[in-house]
């Protein structure tokens, strides 16, 4: 009885049958440009900054070559801490909702709805249910035989004696997929598949399509920070960093999320050159930002709203191409 109460009367009841219902649309794109969204997980404005309040050429090239055909928000800042919240307000241009669950049915009226009638879309979500399965072809959906899955997989790790739980699959570096994480492992959030994560969502572009929204939430330069700029993968410890009150482990992280920030830059820059390579990168209309940043000061927990803190925390990137824009602009 009570996983029954759990699955049909509780706030998870909201995940699994998301993205049935009747969805509102709206006919707002008149343009069969191709529209890109990618949302960057952790990432503050001031990291890509050099000590002229400019992005960093040297170190970040691809941000600022997308700068230089788009419009740079310097002072956009993120609503939530949370990463649920802060998405659901990227993608449905509302406030979150309190106590609320990330999902369709919640945000009814959001990028996968409004363009739904004109273009195609593809969203890789991985912590959101914002699109509609009438809508997306989203790799990432999954129900209630997932669901079922993992909660055996939990339940057992609860009730299981010691000696027994060390020969069940982890769920300590995955939020899903217990059953199958060599397969799941590619798929979500915070193992070192991150790279082939984004390459499954390049994949997907092609000039081919016609009209299509692409959409994709990553979770980078997130921790863990196993990256270095190059794209090699220095560390597989999916353990997150704590630094407490300790200046130099503090100052350690931080040189570790700048390394990761320039891997991002480096995977940024491969999304732009296959959209040049295609030929539509001129046409495209390319949104980059991120859900919140992260704070690296002694003492504060990464996602801080310490007055120290608030530039890291709150600042994110924010770039906009229009279609045929050739020259950017700070805004």
């Amino acid at each position: 009885m009570l996983p029954l109460v759990f699955l049909f009367f509780s706030r998870v009841s909201q995940l699994i049958f998301s993205g049935k219902e009747e969805i509102p649309t709206a006919e707002i794109a008149r343009s069969r440009a191709p529209v890109f969204v990618i949302v960057f997980d952790e990432f503050s404005t001031v990291s890509l900054l050099n000590r002229d309040l400019q992005i960093d050429k040297n170190l970040y090239p691809n941000f600022a070559r997308l700068a230089a055909d788009s419009y740079w928000f310097r002072n956009a800042t993120t609503v939530s801490l949370e990463t649920t919240k802060a998405v659901s307000a990227i993608v449905s241009g509302t406030l979150p909702k309190p106590d609320t669950v990330p999902t369709v049915s919640n945000y009814p009226i959001n990028l996968f709805s409004l363009f739904s009638r004109s273009h195609e879309a593809v969203g890789f979500e991985t912590v959101t249910e914002l699109c509609p399965e009438t809508i997306c072809r989203s790799p990432l959906n999954f129900r209630v035989g997932a669901l079922f899955a993992n909660l055996c997989v939990l339940f057992t790790h609860m009730v299981a004696p010691d000696s027994y739980r060390k020969r069940l699959s982890s769920v300590a570096d995955r939020w899903t997929g217990f059953l199958d994480p060599g397969r799941d492992s590619q798929k979500y959030l915070l193992g070192p598949h991150r790279a082939r994560y984004f390459q499954d969502f390049q994949e997907l572009i092609s000039n081919k399509t016609g009209a299509s929204l692409r959409c994709i939430h990553i979770l980078l330069p997130h921790v863990p920070y196993q990256y270095l700029p190059d794209g090699r993968l220095y560390s597989v410890d999916s353990s997150l960093p704590n630094w407490g009150d300790d200046e130099v482990l503090a100052a350690q992280a931080y040189q570790r999320y700048l390394l990761q920030v320039g891997f991002t830059d480096r995977i940024l820059g491969q999304f732009l050159e296959r959209l040049q390579e295609i030929g539509i990168y001129d046409d495209a209309l390319i949104v980059v930002t991120a859900d919140h940043g992260a704070s690296s000061e002694p003492g504060d927990v990464r996602r801080s709203l310490q007055e120290r803190s608030l530039a890291e925390s709150l600042g994110v990137p924010l770039f906009i191409k229009k279609p045929r824009q050739t020259r950017g602009r700070g805004v």
